[in-house]
């Protein structure tokens, strides 16, 4: 058989392998991609003013950690009572005070959560 282009005939592992190839080259593509993305919505969240009451999702970006890390974590600290950490309020819409899940960080790290006022000197 032969191509109108005039090209050669190519056969079964010959195509697999130049589809491989196009399919390897994609992949770098895509991932760079999807960083750039990553970034971007970073750089967008920077530029939006932080909000008081925050989603799970939210919570999760502004914190750092990987999201399959920060869900079960959370989880965990939901389920026992004794942990402390902010719960979400219904009255604004299931979402936790921002404010109080960074306090309860600084004191889980070993930080103040706030200065203390030196009082005035007798």
């Amino acid at each position: 058989m032969v191509f109108p282009s005039g090209g050669e005939v190519v056969h079964g592992a010959a195509v697999a392998e130049q589809v491989e190839g196009v399919r390897e080259r994609k992949k770098p593509l895509r991932d760079l991609l999807a960083a750039l993305l990553d970034a971007l919505r970073d750089a967008l969240l920077a530029v939006r003013a932080p909000t008081l009451f925050v989603t799970d999702p939210e919570m999760i970006r502004r914190i750092g950690v990987p999201d399959k890390i920060a869900r079960a974590a959370i989880k965990a600290l939901d389920e026992n009572p004794y942990s402390g950490f902010p719960k979400k309020s219904e009255v604004w819409g299931n979402r936790r005070y921002w404010p109080a899940v960074e306090i309860w960080f600084q004191q889980h790290q070993g930080l103040e959560a706030s200065p203390k006022a030196k009082r005035p000197g007798p």
